[in-house]
C-alpha cells in the first residue's frame, strides 16, 4: 500500500514541499523539480499499483490523453502532463502546478458577495472554461470530473479576455473513442452534485454531453448565482437530475441584460436537460455566450415510452416490468442495452441481441453497392455486460478495415454510443449505431 511522502523527501529528481488532502486514488503534493526549480503537482497513486492487471493499459491510457492534449488547442486549455514513472512498485504522474483562482474560489466569492466580480467578469469566466471544455471535446476526450475545483482562472493581461483557464485533473479522463482499461473493475470517476443522470451510479458511459452537463451547473453557479439543484442530499439530486426538476437559471430577474434577447438562460437551461441528445454542444455554448441565440427546447421532456419487458437484474435479482431505464431501480446495477441496431442510410436494419461476427452475408441484405467491399467477416459486436457496452472490433481476415467516426478501430475496440457511423475504410458505406433496451 502506498504510504505518504515526508516534506523534503526526494522522489526521484523531485522534492517534496506540501501536502494537500489526499484523493480517493492517490496522495497528492507540492513538490519542486530539483534540477529545474520548477514548482509541479506531484501524485503518489494509491490506484492503480503495478499489480493492476490492467494497469499497463491504464499507462497507454494516459499517455494517449497527454499526446491528445499536447498536440492541439487543448494543450493552452489544460494543465501540462510532464511524465509518469515508477519507483519502489508505485506508480506516479506528475503535473503543471497550476497558481490562479479556482472557479470554486470565484463561486464562493458570490456567495459573499454577489458584488464580488462584475457580470462581464463572469461571463469572462464562463467563456474561457466553455474555450476549454470546447478543446478537450475536440481532442475527443470527456473529463468526467469536472467541478469548480477543477478549472483555475488565471489572470493574463496580455490577451484580449484578460483570463487564461487551466483544466486540471484528467488522470481519470476517458476518451470518446475508447474503452476505459478500468471499467470492467470499476465504475467512472465523479463528483457528488455535479454529475450528469447518465453518469450516476455506473449506469451509462459519461460522453461529451455528460461534462456539458456539470457545466450547465457550475455556469449556473457564475452567471446565475445559485446551484440550479437546490438539495443537500444527493440521493436526492440524483433523483432531480434525471426527472429534469431544477431551479431555472435566470440572468434577468437580478442580473444585467446582456443582450435584448438574454441569451445565456435559454443554452445554460439546455445543458441541464435529462436526455443528453437534447443538450447543446460545448462550442454551441461558447457561440451562446458570444451573443448567438439558439431555439433550444427547455421545456420538459416528453415522458419516454415504459417498456413492457419483464426484466431480471443479475447484480441482485430484482424482477419487474421496468421502464426504459439503463441501471437497475433496486441496486443500481447497470442495465446492458439488450439489442444493437444497424440502420443503413435507405432506413433497413440489422438487429442483435448477442454476440455477433458482421460481413458480406448480412450487409449484403442493405442493397447497398459498397458492401461488395465487405468481408465474409467485416467486423465482431461484441457484449461486454459487466461494464454496460457494446464494443465493436476489426474482424483480423477482413480485407479493408471497418471505421467507426471516420477513425480507425483500435485492437482493443470501440464502445458503441447512440449514433456512431460505421464505414469500410475508404468506402462510402455508412451504418448508423442504434442502442436499445427493449
Amino acid at each position: 500500500m502506498a504510504v505518504k511522502l515526508r516534506l523534503g523527501q526526494k522522489i526521484k529528481n523531485y522534492e517534496i514541499l506540501e501536502a494537500f488532502d489526499p484523493g480517493a486514488f492517490a496522495f497528492a503534493y507540492k513538490a519542486r523539480d530539483t534540477s529545474t526549480k520548477r514548482p509541479v503537482f506531484f501524485k503518489l497513486y494509491k490506484s492503480p499499483s503495478p499489480t493492476i492487471r490492467w494497469f499497463s493499459a491504464y499507462v497507454t491510457h494516459q499517455e494517449e490523453i497527454k499526446t491528445r492534449i499536447q498536440s492541439g488547442p487543448a494543450k493552452n486549455q489544460c494543465y501540462e502532463f510532464i511524465e509518469f514513472f515508477i519507483e519502489k512498485r508505485f506508480f506516479h504522474q506528475v503535473f503543471e502546478f497550476v497558481e490562479g483562482m479556482s472557479l470554486k474560489k470565484c463561486i464562493d466569492l458570490l456567495d459573499e458577495d454577489p458584488a464580488a466580480f462584475t457580470w462581464e467578469a463572469r461571463v469572462v469566466f464562463a467563456k474561457v472554461m466553455m474555450a476549454g471544455i470546447k478543446a478537450l471535446h475536440e481532442a475527443g476526450i470527456v473529463h468526467t470530473d469536472l467541478k469548480p475545483d477543477n478549472v483555475f482562472l488565471i489572470e493574463d493581461k496580455t490577451i484580449t479576455v484578460g483570463y487564461r483557464v487551466r483544466i486540471i485533473d484528467l488522470d481519470w479522463s476517458i476518451m470518446t473513442d475508447k474503452p476505459a482499461p478500468w471499467i470492467e473493475d470499476r465504475g467512472y470517476v465523479g463528483t457528488p452534485f455535479f454529475t450528469s443522470p447518465e453518469h450516476h451510479a455506473r449506469s451509462g458511459t459519461p460522453a461529451p454531453a455528460s461534462d456539458i452537463f456539470t457545466c450547465g451547473i457550475m455556469l449556473g453557479q457564475i452567471l446565475g448565482g445559485k446551484h440550479p439543484f437546490r438539495t443537500d442530499s444527493d440521493e436526492q439530486f440524483i433523483k432531480d437530475a434525471a426527472a429534469g426538476k431544477f431551479q431555472p437559471i435566470k440572468t434577468t430577474s437580478d442580473l444585467p441584460k446582456v443582450t435584448d434577447q438574454d441569451f445565456p438562460h435559454i443554452i445554460l437551461n439546455a445543458c441541464l436537460h435529462p436526455d443528453a441528445a437534447k443538450r447543446p454542444s460545448a462550442i454551441e455554448v461558447l457561440q451562446a455566450l458570444n451573443g448567438k441565440v439558439f431555439p433550444f427546447d427547455v421545456a420538459k421532456p416528453a415522458k419516454k415510452p415504459i417498456s413492457t419487458e419483464s426484466w431480471r437484474c443479475e447484480n441482485c435479482g430484482h424482477e419487474g416490468i421496468l421502464a426504459d431505464t439503463t441501471s437497475c431501480p433496486a441496486c443500481n446495477a447497470v442495465r446492458m442495452p439488450l439489442t444493437i441496431i444497424l440502420e443503413a442510410k435507405n432506413g433497413q436494419t440489422l438487429s442483435f441481441k448477442v454476440d455477433q461476427t458482421v460481413g458480406s452475408p448480412l450487409l449484403k441484405g442493405f442493397n447497398h453497392p459498397e458492401t461488395a467491399f465487405s468481408s465474409t467477416n467485416q467486423f465482431i459486436l461484441k457484449k461486454s455486460p459487466k461494464a454496460g457496452v457494446w464494443i465493436i472490433k476489426n474482424d483480423k481476415s477482413a480485407k479493408n478495415s471497418t471505421y467507426v467516426n471516420d477513425a480507425a478501430i483500435p485492437e482493443e475496440g470501440f464502445v458503441l454510443v447512440e449514433g456512431a457511423q460505421v464505414s469500410l475504410k475508404g468506402k462510402a458505406l455508412f451504418l448508423t449505431v442504434h442502442l436499445s433496451y427493449e
